[in-house]
C-alpha cells in the first residue's frame, strides 16, 4: 500500500499546520541550515513513522522520543498516546519543542532538556551547523561535515528510562549500537523503533540481539514488516527502513 503524504498548510506566524489521516498537529517553522522542515516532514522514512505510530496506538500507552527536535514525532505521539516524554539536549530545538507544545496546547508530554547517553552526567555534543538535526554527542559513530560548533550538555542513563515506557523511539546520530549493547535485554523491556545511521551501528545491534531469545529484529520499509535473520537483513541508514525491537511477551510466561 503507498503511504499518503501529509498535508501542511503555511498560516501566518511562521506556523505549519499539518494534517495526516486523522491527525492534525501545528509546528513552528524552523531552518536547520540547508534542511527544510516541510521537506523533512515528507520524507518516506518520517512518514513511515507516523504510519507505525498510528497502528499502534493501541499496543503502547508510554512513549519516550529520544533525539526529540523540534518534535517532529514528540507532538504526533501525544495525539495518539496517554503520555509522552521528549528529550532534547540542544537548546534551539529544546526552546521550539516548547513552543511547539504550546501551540498544540499539550498537557500530556513532558520535555527533558538532555542527552540520552551510556550514563548520566556531563558529555560534549557536536551541532553541525548546516544540518542540525544530524548534530551528535561527541562519541557516537556518526561522519561529521561542514562547519561544527561543540558544547556541554547534560545526559541521562538510558538503563533509567527503560522500566518507564512500553516504546521508545530512538534517534541519537550514531550512538544507538552502543546503547543497544549496554542494555541488559534479557528482562522485561520496552519496544524500540530506532534510526541506524550505519553499517558499524547496525553490526553491533544485530551480534548483541541475534541469539536473544526475548526481542525479535524485525525491518519496517514500506509498511511491510520483515524479521531479520543475518547482518545483511539490518537496515544500515533511514532509507532502508527502520528497525523495530519487539519485546516478546510470550517468551517470558
Amino acid at each position: 500500500m503507498k503511504s499518503l503524504k501529509p498535508s501542511i498548510k503555511h498560516l501566518k506566524n511562521k506556523i505549519y499546520k499539518i494534517h495526516y489521516r486523522n491527525i492534525i498537529f501545528y509546528l513552528h517553522e524552523i531552518n536547520f541550515g540547508n534542511v527544510n522542515l516541510k521537506k523533512l516532514i515528507q520524507l518516506p522514512s518520517e512518514i513511515e513513522l507516523y504510519d507505525f505510530f498510528l497502528d499502534n496506538k493501541n499496543k503502547y500507552s508510554k512513549v519516550c522520543d529520544i533525539g526529540a527536535n523540534v518534535g517532529l514525532h514528540s507532538i504526533f505521539l501525544s495525539k495518539i498516546f496517554k503520555s509522552v516524554s521528549a528529550y532534547e539536549p540542544i537548546k534551539e530545538h529544546y526552546f521550539q519543542l516548547l513552543e511547539n507544545k504550546k501551540i498544540n496546547k499539550l498537557k500530556n508530554i513532558s520535555i527533558i532538556k538532555k542527552a540520552v547517553s551510556l550514563k548520566s552526567g556531563k558529555e560534549m555534543i557536536i551541532k553541525l551547523l548546516s544540518n542540525t538535526t544530524a548534530s551528535h554527542l561527541q562519541i557516537s559513530k556518526r561522519s561529521k561535515y561542514g562547519k561544527i560548533f561543540k558544547e556541554e550538555v547534560s545526559c541521562v542513563s538510558i538503563k533509567r528510562l527503560l522500566p518507564k515506557f512500553d516504546l521508545i523511539k530512538l534517534d541519537i546520530e550514531g550512538l544507538e549500537g552502543d546503547l543497544i549493547k549496554s542494555l541488559n535485554l534479557d528482562k522485561k523491556n520496552p519496544d524500540f523503533i530506532i534510526e541506524v545511521h550505519n553499517f558499524q551501528n547496525a553490526k553491533k545491534i544485530y551480534v548483541k540481539l541475534k541469539k536473544n531469545k526475548y526481542f525479535k529484529l524485525i525491518k519496517l520499509k514500506k509498511k511491510k514488516y520483515t524479521l531479520i535473520k543475518k547482518l545483511k537483513d539490518m537496515p544500515t541508514k533511514s532509507t532502508e527502513g527502520s528497525l523495530l525491537l519487539i519485546y516478546d511477551k510470550k517468551k517470558t510466561d
